[in-house]
């Protein structure tokens, strides 16, 4: 593969250059001696306006000073030595060959085109020269572009370059249709043909040498910058594959600030954001896995196991309510009562832990509210909650929300507290949750899997997250629960 773009290279190298030496130089070069004509034509009627002014102060022609030959032809740009033959049109044509002589302000003096640049009156070129000043260019008008070159007329007293406008007395100005021989003057072999005899002539014989010197040099460095360039390419193709066929983790080496640069930049971009996106779906789908088998588990565990204790307890009342007061077996029933009374509020609290909470629907502020609420109505435990209305981005809020249902489920069902207080709050850039309650504590010192499996699951949930778990406990004293997460 390498090889062939290696072939394809150096062959369109070899091309290019062949076509620029062939077609693109000649042309140039031969508009660059087109340039020339029309500044000599321009240099050339100023010093005949010189030689026709009758004014020693300023610029008077002759009454028979006429710009351009009659006999010229008005169709066509024809050269005349080194400069092009100015045809006189006293009435329409085409777009010919133009000259004026102008004062100092541009007022024409003298035209071979009247019907276009009336005498007397403003020529109006400052639109193509920008300002009256010696040069030439080229402009562009409705009807196409042309080449136009201003030459100064002076009384040849003085130098006009180094003397500033102190002897300038008019201007002589040619233009002429195009920018090229292609305009009129012959086709570009033409323009060739005259290149040796003008100043460019060296220009090209060394320009055209250089281009020859650096067709093996071009070629050469076309052949190494491909093999680079082709390299990197079938790395990133490579790459792309692997990652296709599941190889999320793949990168590329990056390389500078060009397009294969930017490339390869932009797969590697575009892998993380896949890669995070992926392992976001199966945290995701892992999650609803667990919230759909607890709500299921806290289903079976109402339907069935509740109602049996019910039905347990209450046919402990109607024994008791059957047997004499002095029976020895009454102290059992009350005995076995008050168990599973123990244990329906155990399973209350249980079924209260399972329960999903809508997190996504409704955020996770509301869905603390929610949580203490029910607490409150179905347990009758006091549950004081202070909670900050503030935003905590996925995966953070169902992590604060899960260690929100384990510490008051266990506060509740371990500890035998009736008042406990949730707080949720903004600790500089920290997201801090505080659950405090009234029960019997425990040794906070005992080994970390001492404590049961849930506070150790939630240890570990907040370390993921690049947060921490903090538990206070003394026996008699309640127990102080701190979670910590990063805010952003």
């Amino acid at each position: 593969m390498a090889a062939s773009y290696v072939v394809v290279t150096a062959a369109a190298v070899l091309v290019v250059e062949t076509v620029a030496i062939v077609s693109v130089l000649p042309s140039l070069l031969s508009q660059l001696d087109y340039s020339q004509r029309v500044q000599a034509t321009a240099d050339l009627l100023a010093v005949q306006a010189g030689q026709a002014n009758t004014s020693a102060g300023g610029l008077q022609l002759t009454p028979d000073f006429v710009v351009g030959d009659a006999g010229a032809d008005p169709n066509r740009v024809t050269p005349a030595g080194n400069a092009l033959a100015i045809p006189y049109v006293g009435g329409k044509a085409n777009t010919p060959t133009v000259g004026l002589v102008l004062d100092p302000q541009g007022v024409t003096l003298a035209s071979s085109f009247p019907l276009r640049y009336p005498v007397g009156r403003q020529a109006g070129i400052d639109r193509a020269t920008a300002k009256l000043a010696p040069g030439a260019g080229v402009a562009k008008r409705p009807d196409g572009p042309f080449t136009w070159a201003l030459a100064p007329i002076t009384t040849g007293k003085s130098d006009l370059g180094t003397k500033g406008t102190i002897d300038l007395i008019g201007w002589a100005y040619v233009e002429a249709p195009g920018v090229g021989p292609a305009s009129g003057a012959g086709s570009w072999l033409d323009g060739l043909s005259l290149l040796p005899k003008s100043s460019v002539g060296p220009l090209l014989q060394t320009g055209a040498l250089l281009l020859l010197l650096l067709l093996p040099l071009g070629t050469l460095f076309g052949v190494l910058t491909s093999r680079r360039v082709v390299a990197r390419l079938e790395r990133l193709a490579a790459a792309t594959g692997d990652f296709a066929s599941g190889r999320l983790e793949r990168r590329v080496l990056e390389h500078g600030e060009d397009e294969v640069g930017r490339l390869e930049r932009a797969f590697n971009d575009m892998a993380r954001r896949i890669e995070a996106m992926s392992a976001e779906q199966t945290r995701l789908v892992g999650e609803n896995a667990r919230t759909e088998e607890r709500a299921r588990i806290a289903r079976e565990l109402h339907d069935s196991i509740s109602q049996d204790l019910f039905s347990v307890s209450l046919i402990a009342g109607g024994l008791q309510r059957a047997l004499n007061a002095d029976s020895p077996l009454q102290a059992q029933l009350g005995a076995m009562r008050d168990t599973v009374d123990a244990t329906m509020s155990e399973m209350r609290a249980l079924l209260l832990e399972l329960r999903p909470a809508l997190l996504d629907e409704r955020g996770l502020v509301p869905a603390l509210e929610d949580l203490c609420t029910a607490y409150q109505e179905r347990l009758g435990v006091t549950v004081e909650a202070r909670l900050q209305p503030l935003e905590v981005k996925p995966p953070g809020d169902h992590a604060v929300l899960r260690v929100a249902q384990e510490g008051i489920a266990n506060a509740v069902r371990h500890a035998d507290a009736r008042h406990i207080r949730l707080r949720l709050a903004r600790r500089g850039d920290r997201t801090e949750l505080v659950v405090t309650d009234d029960g019997r504590g425990f040794d906070a010192e005992r080994p970390e899997g001492a404590h049961g499996l849930g506070l150790r699951v939630m240890r570990e949930r907040m370390r993921e997250l690049g947060g921490s778990l903090t538990i206070s406990s003394r026996p008699g004293r309640g127990t102080r629960l701190v979670a910590s997460l990063p805010t952003s």
